[in-house]
């Protein structure tokens, strides 16, 4: 179906016997072709979805079909579909981690409906887990929600909310040095500063805020390879590209990695 209409005749009887199965497995599956015959007749689709969805059966909303289908949905049509989302919202495990996909996006939209949880605090672990997938692949939009989740009070919600530093070539100059702070501050820091300082320094352009992560790293200890890798590089790129007072502080840096640290990868990194 999602090749085109030549068999959609034939093909949406069956659609519409699959979509109300009694066994939620059989509905999971269906769904992804619910989302394809969409296309063609968006009511039918949306009329097949909200009986595929009437089902006691919780684990069909961790199913990526369904989930993709009532993102989908809620974009066509948010109030007839979030109650739906509301249930979602309420499970554990997987189906509570789409619900959270799904009320990321509505938040990214900025159509949540009033039922809904306003904000992110408000939402399951799951769900938060979810949303935080969600909004690490648009730190441009989302960071008042990262900001949260960077400092959640679980520590695997705040690893998926980490993943938002893989995402910041996509930040203008503002908006960057803005993210940099905020993780730099943030729980998510001290586990993530790695791979955080690694993307950081293949940035065209080092924003202010990049000094304050490298004197934070330096204060919660260093590796010889976390210092020689990337702080050392991160910290002359500042020093020959900042303003006096931002070299003294990459001075003050480098005077206590040189207490603290193996300091011999620092000839390698001003070659």
């Amino acid at each position: 179906m999602w090749q085109g209409e030549q068999h959609l005749s034939a093909l949406t009887p069956i659609v519409k016997r699959l979509a109300k199965d009694p066994s939620p497995a059989v509905r999971a599956c269906a769904a992804q072709a619910v989302h394809a015959l969409r296309k063609y007749s968006p009511d039918t689709a949306m009329d097949l979805l909200d009986e595929l969805l009437a089902s006691t059966a919780a684990d069909i909303y961790g199913a990526h079909t369904v989930r993709d289908m009532l993102i989908s949905a809620l974009q066509q049509d948010t109030s007839r579909f979030s109650p739906h989302l509301f249930q979602a919202l309420s499970l554990p495990a997987d189906a509570g981690n789409s619900g959270g996909q799904a009320w990321a996006c509505l938040a990214l939209w900025g159509v949540l409906t009033p039922d809904l949880p306003a904000t992110v605090q408000e939402l399951s672990e799951p769900a938060r887990n979810g949303a935080a997938q969600v909004f690490a692949q648009h730190p441009e939009l989302s960071l008042p929600w990262l900001a949260d989740l960077f400092n959640d009070t679980d520590p695997t919600i705040r690893d998926s909310a980490a993943r938002a530093t893989f995402n910041i070539k996509q930040l203008k100059a503002a908006a960057l040095n803005d993210f940099v702070q905020t993780f730099t501050r943030s729980k998510a820091f001290p586990k993530n500063k790695r791979t955080f300082l690694n993307t950081l320094n293949q940035q065209t352009s080092l924003p202010p805020a990049a000094i304050e992560a490298c004197e934070q790293a330096a204060a919660q200890g260093t590796d010889a390879r976390l210092t020689g890798r990337y702080l050392i590089p991160l910290l002359l790129r500042l020093d020959r590209q900042g303003s006096p007072t931002d070299r003294d502080r990459c001075l003050d840096v480098i005077d206590h990695l040189a207490l603290t640290a193996d300091l011999a990868p620092v000839d390698e990194a001003q070659r």
